[in-house]
């Protein structure tokens, strides 16, 4: 930047007493996108939402994991009639292992010991759960578990695209102060010439040479950069803080700010790569995938519930009056089949209706969004070329203001005109470096904007991971 190069260091104008005590840090705009990468608040609470979607997969992992279930149950029973032994404590104490299996299949075992009345017994029990249609499906059965994959790329995603929106806020809070302490410099030099011009037609005026007029013009040209000094200075001051906020730095910390080079367009097709590595459509993509998955789920659910049932349990009695009369220890197993539906299905069907309207709802968003994206790619290039030949045309109005100041310069000087023109020329010059700056450094921001359009933002910056492919 011709305007902006001048500048070699900027300095956040922070409180004089905080200054006194603050160190300055130097930063590059690498090192500020690399620090607001590491500490903005918003990150810290995305990546905490991201953690918690890894428990929640977790969890639904654990619905696979062996189970261990203590059983306990204590109670009473009591009748009219006259049987013997049917009456008292009615206890149970024992444990069940039990696994669930990616097929769906169920099984348990275990063992425990139990009381009726006056008697006793030891049972050991092994069961077995088949879903013959619903569950039976391992794209059924572990759909929890890809529920929260999904959830865990979706929170990915979106950590992704905040780290992109904070490194462009911190290129624009970057950009900004440096365009504002540009500024404030320059208003600062057009304060000390206009001193000097009014202080040269105060002295005019008391030779004769010049008008009180001229002096008045001077005096209140005077006022009004002194009061856009003042502004700069308010400027200097919020840019600098916003930008601090974003590094998570101490208000007070003073810094100084590296003139980065002005970015260059890279010779790639953007159009094709925000097709491919945007992140809104990498998520809208992966929700048409998970909604045809979802499809399918609802889709089984309209089957009827009908599961296989395999049971096997021996007995081992306690009681010695029992086992006169009973073998000690007894058999039992059974296979049957369970079936429960609802005839109608009228909530499974609108379900599956619903997760149909939503696939379809979300193919139709990613060829809108695809659009879209090629319209602002189209757009912002069309801005920057639009900003290129702005930047021309300032760099020519400088040149002229500064052929107009100098002849303005030297007829004043010969007293072949007044003040008037040669404020008028300083403040034409000022004016046209100012518009330069703010061209320059919107042309900068403007690529750092089509970059991160492409979703190529954070590969211009060093020591960042690359960008992984989706």
């Amino acid at each position: 930047m011709r305007c902006a190069a001048l500048l070699t260091a900027a300095l956040v104008l922070s409180p004089a007493h905080a200054i006194e005590h603050a160190a300055l840090r130097a930063l590059t705009l690498d090192e500020s996108v690399r620090a607001a990468l590491a500490g903005n608040s918003r990150l810290v609470s995305s990546r905490l939402n991201l953690e918690g979607e890894q428990q929640g997969l977790e969890a639904a992992r654990a619905e696979f994991d062996l189970k261990l279930v203590p059983t306990l149950r204590l109670g009473k029973i009591g009748d009219n009639s006259l049987s013997v032994g049917t009456t008292g404590a009615n206890n149970s104490l024992g444990a069940q292992l039990s696994k669930k299996f990616e097929t769906g299949t169920t099984a348990s075992i275990g063992p425990s010991w139990n009381r009726s009345g006056s008697s006793a017994n030891t049972t050991l029990n092994l069961s077995i759960q088949q879903p013959l249609f619903k569950g039976f499906d391992r794209e059924v059965t572990l759909n929890g578990m890809h529920a929260g994959e999904f959830s865990i790329a979706t929170s990915q995603r979106s950590f992704e695209q905040a780290r992109v929106n904070v490194a462009l806020e911190t290129i624009a809070a970057y950009y900004q102060l440096i365009r504002d302490q540009e500024m404030l410099r320059l208003t600062d030099s057009l304060v000390e010439r206009l001193r000097r011009q009014a202080l040269v037609a105060q002295s005019k005026e008391r030779v004769g040479t010049a008008s009180p007029m001229d002096t008045y013009r001077a005096e209140i040209s005077l006022k009004d950069a002194e009061d856009a000094a003042n502004q700069a200075h308010n400027a200097v001051a919020a840019s600098g803080d916003r930008l601090k906020l974003l590094l998570e730095f101490d208000l007070d910390t003073g810094l100084q700010l590296a003139v980065p080079p002005i970015p260059q367009l890279d010779d790639i097709d953007y159009e094709i790569e925000a097709l491919k590595g945007r992140a809104e459509l990498l998520q809208l993509q992966a929700e048409i995938d998970e909604a045809a998955r979802a499809l399918r789920v609802a889709g089984n659910d309209l089957l009827p519930d009908v599961s296989l049932q395999v049971n096997y349990g021996q007995s081992t009695y306690n009681d010695p009056f029992l086992a006169q009369y009973l073998p000690t220890t007894q058999k039992q197993w059974s296979i049957y089949l369970q079936a429960s539906s609802d005839i109608f299905r009228s909530g499974q069907k609108t379900a599956y209706r619903r997760a149909e309207l939503r696939l379809k709802s979300l193919r139709l968003s990613l060829e809108s969004k695809g659009a879209e994206l090629r319209r602002q790619v189209r757009q912002q290039l069309a801005q920057l070329d639009e900003a290129r030949q702005r930047i021309v045309l300032r760099r020519e109005q400088i040149k002229q203001a500064e052929s107009k100041l100098a002849l303005a310069e030297v007829k004043f000087a010969h007293d072949m005109a007044d003040n008037f023109t040669l404020l008028e020329a300083e403040t034409e010059l000022q004016r046209s470096r100012l518009n330069l700056l703010a061209t320059e450094a919107d042309y900068a921001v403007g690529i750092y904007n089509l970059q991160a359009i492409a979703g190529r933002l954070l590969d211009s910056f060093t020591g960042l991971p690359a960008r992984r492919s989706e």
